[in-house]
Parts: C-alpha cells; structure tokens; sequence
C-alpha cells in the first residue's frame, strides 16, 4: 500500500523524486509477495492476489510517470 500510495502522490504531484521511496517500496511487496507464492498455504489467500494486483497498479503509476517525464 506505501508503494502505491508514493507512486500515485508522485505522479499527482508530478515528483519523480518521490519515486524512488516508491519503488524501493514496490521492491519489498514484490519481495514479500513472491514469498507467499512460494508457500503452499499463502499462495491460496485472498491478501496474495490482492497483493499482486496492487503491484500491477503501483507497475502501471510508474510507467505512466516515466511516460511524462520523457514527454
């Protein structure tokens, strides 16, 4: 939720600065979610596919924003 909540404000903003945090951010809930995919009972949970839909969100903020900074 922080690396959505930094890559939306960002990109509201306009602030790529803040993107880094975002990103470091997505890195740990990529992390944390591929664990869970690893795990027998984890995988099964509701949070997991929420997890990867948020990061598919967070994924789509950033390349939006990295779309206008080259623009």
């Amino acid at each position: 939720m922080r690396a959505v909540g930094l890559a939306g404000y960002a990109h509201s903003v306009q602030a790529p600065s803040l993107l880094k945090n975002a990103r470091y951010q997505y890195y740990r809930a990529l992390q944390s979610t591929n664990a869970a995919l690893k795990d027998p009972v984890d995988v099964k949970k509701d949070t997991t596919l929420l997890s990867i839909m948020i990061l598919g969100i967070v994924s789509d903020i950033s390349s939006s924003t990295r779309q206008y900074q080259n623009i």
